[in-house]
C-alpha cells in the first residue's frame, strides 16, 4: 500500500480505537441519514411513507450482506470495529 493510503487511514483506525463512542455515534447519524435520503427517495417515486420506509431499511440491510463487514462488526471477532 501507497505511504498516502496508510497516512489517511492510521488516524481514522486510532480515532475508531479510542474515541468509539463517538465514532459510532457518527456513523448511526450518517446511516439514519442515508436511511431517511432513501425513504425521502421512495416517497417521491409514488409509495406511501410507511411502505417506503420498509423499501429503504430492506435496500440498507441488503448493502450490508456483506460477510465480512458482518463479521468484522461482530463482538466475537478478534479486530471488533464497533
Amino acid at each position: 500500500m501507497r505511504p498516502e493510503h496508510w497516512l489517511f487511514t492510521i488516524p481514522l483506525w486510532l480515532r475508531s480505537l479510542f474515541r468509539w463512542a463517538q465514532a459510532d455515534q457518527e456513523l448511526d447519524e450518517e446511516l439514519r441519514d442515508h436511511l431517511d435520503r432513501k425513504t425521502e427517495e421512495y416517497v417521491a417515486q409514488g409509495m406511501a411513507p410507511e411502505e417506503a420506509r420498509r423499501q429503504a431499511r430492506l435496500a440498507c440491510s441488503e448493502a450490508d450482506s456483506d460477510p465480512f463487514a458482518r463479521a468484522i462488526s461482530s463482538p466475537g471477532c478478534p479486530v471488533f470495529l464497533p
